[in-house]
């Protein structure tokens, strides 16, 4: 087995990041799984992430009824397909017409109501027999259960024990697990001797600001160019499910989910203040990325994104493309900076119709610099070209720009 892809154990985070992680995740959209040791507090961290997000909607909000509430759906407890979607029932439609349909269980009708906030939370995932677990597939990435719509502000969160810890029943299997974001909980003694006298009641002043911080739209979400140009840069990486590595407890792997739902945490992050001066922000952001990709996978390109804002000036390159700085090629990330520096360089925050000869004269510098990398050069400029070609609005922006022609031509 190559070496890059043994499996490498994430790096466990404590509750206050795991609260935070699960902020994050419910603001993008993704089912966030929480591993740890059977005992160690994992359903009441989720229990006092409801609180504290009750506490702040009670703070802001005048009426009970606008509260955040908590569903506990435990797997361990249901028993085949119908006792998560419900069981078949016959509606009639009128005129003799019939339907089968399914009566929700009860623990479901609230978040069914399309104004329900709250977070549905699956405990002892693992332990769900197959049938049931299969039933509440589709929730994880359509939020439906059944024939049954969740309301859309409904924040799924699962829980169950480390394979490390031999729980009873079946272990989740690899489409399952690539349809939410894992993270390792650990507890220290003086975390948990804090949280237990406090009776796991953390004040939200404790954490950074983000419960009232508008969620992510999903269903309209472009990927991040960078995280685009990574894949493209490490095509190897995209779709690499591995059996073995999943049976020796590997989660995150290279899907085109995975890194679709790690843009959502990255755009999140990046454009929410209150993370900006947050202590843990790093330490949560790589528990989400790696807890979607692997470990191998997601640090590789964080360190890529952390250490191109240094490698490649955005201000330079706009008020002097012709002598800003190009990566260093000695280095040895280079030419994964160069590669991501095209979505970068590309997104329409920067390629605007005052930027964008600058940002086409050092495009086609970038490409020159790789060329001593034999195949790099033009499969470089192709991916900077695909980025704007693909954007209606910088396709417009560039069309009479001789700059531009220069770059297309060269690249040919």
């Amino acid at each position: 087995m190559d070496d890059n892809r043994k499996f490498q154990s994430q790096t466990p985070i404590g509750s206050e990041q795991t609260q935070v992680a699960g902020i994050i995740a419910g603001k993008c959209k993704i089912p966030l799984m929480l591993h740890g040791s059977s005992g160690m507090g994992k359903s009441a961290l989720v229990k006092a992430l409801s609180r504290m997000w009750n506490q702040y909607l009670y703070n802001s909000c005048p009426t009970v009824e606008d509260a955040f509430n908590l569903i506990d759906f435990r797997m361990s407890d249901r028993d085949g397909i119908l006792d998560v979607r419900g069981m078949p029932m016959k509606k009639d439609l009128g005129q003799g017409q019939w339907v089968t349909c399914t009566a929700p269980p009860i623990e479901l009708l609230p978040c069914l109501d399309p104004e329900w906030k709250g977070i549905l939370f699956f405990d002892e995932y693992p332990l769900g027999d197959d049938e049931a677990r299969k039933a509440g597939m589709r929730a994880l990435t359509d939020n439906i259960i059944g024939e049954h719509v969740l309301s859309p502000n409904t924040v799924i969160l699962l829980a169950g024990n480390q394979a490390k810890d031999r729980p009873i029943g079946a272990r989740i299997s690899g489409p399952e697990s690539m349809r939410m974001a894992h993270v390792i909980v650990e507890q220290t003694p003086p975390q948990w001797a804090s949280l237990a006298v406090m009776g796991f009641k953390t004040e939200v002043d404790s954490l950074p600001d983000i419960f009232g911080e508008p969620e992510m739209d999903a269903e309209y979400h472009c990927v991040d160019r960078r995280i685009a140009a990574f894949v493209t840069y490490r095509g190897d990486y995209f779709g690499d499910f591995d059996p073995e590595l999943f049976n020796e407890g590997k989660k995150g792997f290279g899907s085109g989910r995975s890194f679709e739902y790690a843009s959502r945490v990255v755009t999140f992050i990046e454009g929410c203040d209150a993370l900006k001066s947050y202590k843990h922000t790093a330490e949560v952001k790589s528990a989400l990325i790696t807890g979607l990709l692997g470990k191998t996978v997601g640090d590789e390109m964080l360190a890529l994104m952390d250490y191109m804002d240094s490698m490649i000036d955005i201000e330079e390159v706009k008020n002097d493309p012709k002598n800003a700085p190009l990566p260093d090629m000695e280095n040895t990330m280079s030419i994964g900076i160069c590669w991501m520096g095209m979505g970068r360089l590309t997104d329409p925050k920067n390629f605007t119709s005052e930027t964008a000869d600058a940002m086409c004269i050092y495009l086609r510098r970038l490409g020159e610099h790789v060329k001593v990398k034999e195949g790099i050069s033009h499969d470089l400029c192709h991916v900077g070209l695909n980025m704007i070609e693909s954007t209606p609005e910088l396709a417009g922006i560039v069309k009479d720009s001789k700059e531009y022609a220069d770059l297309r031509n060269w690249k040919q």
